[in-house]
């Protein structure tokens, strides 16, 4: 209401995506389907976007600076009153209601659709065909053919948010198009408000647009969609300072042609405008983009490298610090602010100047890198499925869809293979967090919950979460500084502990679901510093195994899981250069042993009631040349991992006869084993 029509920019214009006729680059920043309100002292700069560098619907986000939000060219704080103005009401059909919201209180729906018809458009009373398309055009934009739903607070009668739509029935008249053109063909748009210090401000907006092109020389027709998201981080109630016209950002169709010149010449733009006629540039498109440099210019300047742009160097500040009696200097000590470097001015500023500097050096070869990746890509396979695993009554698995960052984990019942139970869906967690990752799954022995590491700040350090399978439910109870865990019944589990400062893996405790961490019972300490411990299960599932070992040394102790409660007991102490492996079958351990007389490894067995050196038998020997980097046990075969001449191969060997075969690769492929 303090606003008068000067202040904001004219939407009269109908020749191009642009309004150009105030003339000023500054005021240029709408589009004109729907005539919203949009004001001149609006600003949108970009400062970083990517949505074009990686050639999938990951990561397609931009930073930008300005505001409210001319980034969708128009003002939407103000698009409410597109609907609610006097003139606009009777353009809709109108329906009071009520919803709750996500808090589960009653709020007003106010549920809007256009009153035009299809049948109102058709019968316009125009004869020619393009002045009858152009009339149908002229009428839905002049009434806006859109439904939805405005959401009201029925206490102050504040706008909460709303949605739109194109009704489907009149997609194909919502926008005109002539022949090889790009077509609008729906329009969706959902907004949330939020109260903050008494005044509600934008806190969610998604803008979503459907297109279709249609291309008469083949007869098709391409549909694609573009969709901008928005979240509120923070409140900023200062306007900020005003920066120049050419560092804003038009919201124009053509502004994706911004990242497409990698490689330029004097005939590139003319070559480009001749093969693509519907990407031939308009002259309102320049004026809005060209303000001190005209477009070749500006391609040109992001594919050619500043000579004379000077190398960074970071400022000599020397820190003397003690240390056993003698002084250190370290001249760049002022960098290693590990506690909040991005709030330290002096180190961010140094860090951006190297990113100026690598960025303008590579500027050359962007062609050449973007190649790579793109080839890189196509070598990866978008959709993936592991191997299954079979464990306790069930299969387990994992997934990557084409456009998924992280996998989703599934389970069936052996009973009905064809039934998938998501476990947890590591993409929907992610969205929560900058970074997220998701380890350690461990599902109880009654198969009804699934323990799980997480991670939220890129360290080590995972927090321990309990998930109930049957309701999805996550429970209270959570752990911290926890490496490892192994389930010992259904509701009590062992786990290793962390050091905070050092992430050492130093203690193996029991937990209790439902007890306090502080409250688990310490079952083994490692007081050398040079040793970590960890837990595993046999693969008979008969045994727990607590190790302890260091670079050149392992010491091994082993409990029965049918005997949980009793203490662990020592298989064998540790010795300087002498690493153990572990591994029981039917009534025997296998050892795989590495030893000053034998580096490249042998193995061993014993029976699980005689654990004692002398009672050790000889299975695979130690060879001079070959070195043993793994070993597994089945009921009629050994199967052996080894390293000969540099070359990685599995070795299978027959246990009754002791012939063996080696597992047959191409020798032209690329592999790994």
């Amino acid at each position: 209401k303090k606003r008068r029509w000067k202040h904001f920019v004219s939407s009269s214009g109908y020749g191009t995506t642009l309004n150009t006729w105030v003339g000023d680059p500054a005021s240029s920043l709408h589009r004109i389907h729907f005539d919203h309100q949009t004001l001149k002292t609006d600003q949108v700069k970009i400062i970083d976007a990517r949505a074009s560098e990686n050639q999938t619907q990951r990561r397609m986000h931009a930073v930008i600076q300005g505001g409210p939000l001319s980034a969708l060219g128009r003002d939407r704080v103000y698009y409410p009153a597109s609907f609610l103005c006097s003139k606009c009401r009777k353009d809709y059909d109108w329906l009071v209601d009520q919803v709750k919201d996500e808090n589960g209180r009653w709020i007003y729906a106010l549920r809007f659709h256009t009153v035009t018809t299809k049948e109102l458009l058709e019968s316009l009373n125009v004869s020619e065909k393009d002045k009858r398309r152009a009339a149908m055009w002229r009428h839905a934009n002049d009434h806006k053919m859109l439904a939805g739903t405005i959401y009201v607070d029925p206490d102050n009668y504040a706008v909460l948010g709303y949605d739109c739509h194109v009704p489907n029935d009149l997609k194909p008249y919502f926008c005109g198009y002539k022949t090889m053109s790009i077509k609008h063909f729906d329009y969706k748009l959902r907004a949330k408000y939020v109260k903050v210090d008494g005044k509600y401000v934008l806190d969610y907006l998604r803008h979503e647009d459907e297109f279709i092109y249609v291309d008469t020389t083949d007869s098709s027709t391409t549909p694609y969609a573009s969709v901008s998201e928005y979240t509120r981080l923070g409140n900023f109630p200062e306007a900020g300072p005003a920066f120049p016209a050419t560092e804003n950002f038009s919201n124009v169709n053509a502004n994706a042609l911004y990242e497409y010149p990698l490689e330029y010449d004097s005939t590139f733009w003319a070559d480009y405008e001749r093969e693509q006629p519907v990407a031939r540039l308009s002259s309102a498109i320049r004026t809005d983009m060209e303000a001190e440099k005209t477009l070749e210019q500006q391609f040109l300047d992001r594919v050619t490298r500043d000579p004379n742009m000077p190398a960074p160097v970071a400022p000599v500040d020397p820190t003397v610090t003690k240390i056993h009696g003698r002084e250190l200097t370290d001249d760049y000590a002022w960098l290693k602010n590990t506690r909040n470097p991005r709030y330290d001015d002096r180190i961010m500023d140094y860090l951006e100047a190297e990113n100026a500097y690598a960025d303008n050096y590579y500027k050359p070869i962007r062609r050449l890198q973007r190649d790579i990746f793109r080839e890189m890509q196509f070598r990866i396979q978008k959709e993936y499925t592991s191997l299954p695993t079979r464990d306790n009554g069930y299969q387990y698995h994992y997934e990557y869809g084409a456009e998924d960052e992280y996998p989703i984990y599934f389970r069936s019942p052996l009973s009905d293979l064809t039934r998938k139970d998501t476990l947890i869906n590591v993409n929907l967690e992610a969205k929560r967090h900058p970074y997220y990752a998701v380890g350690g799954l461990a599902v109880s022995p009654n198969n009804k919950l699934m323990a799980y590491g997480e991670n939220t700040t890129g360290t080590d350090r995972y927090v321990i979460h309990f998930k109930n399978l049957e309701t999805g439910e996550v429970l209270p109870d959570s752990l911290i500084n926890v490496a490892g865990l192994i389930w010992l019944d259904d509701a009590t589990l062992l786990v290793t502990e962390q050091q905070p400062k050092t992430l050492r893996t130093h203690r193996v405790l029991r937990h209790r679901l439902g007890q306090p961490q502080s409250s688990d019972e310490l079952l083994y300490e490692e007081t050398d510093e040079l040793y970590s411990v960890g837990i595993g299960k046999s693969k008979s599932k008969e045994f727990i195994y607590l190790t302890s070992g260091s670079t050149d040394a392992t010491e091994i102790r082993y409990l029965r899981t049918s005997t949980p409660l009793e203490p662990f007991r020592l298989l064998y102490s540790r010795e300087e250069e002498q690493r153990i492996g572990i591994s029981h079958y039917q009534d025997k351990f296998y050892l795989t042993v590495a030893d000053r007389k034998h580096l490249n490894g042998a193995v061993y067995v014993t029976d699980t009631s005689r654990t004692e050196r002398k009672h050790w038998e000889e299975v695979l020997p130690h060879r001079e040349d070959v070195m043993l980097t793994g070993f597994l046990i089945f009921d009629n075969y050994f199967v052996v991992s080894e390293t000969e001449a540099a070359e990685n191969r599995v070795r299978v060997i027959e246990r009754a006869t002791g012939k063996d075969h080696f597992v047959k690769i191409k020798k032209e492929d690329l592999y790994s084993v």
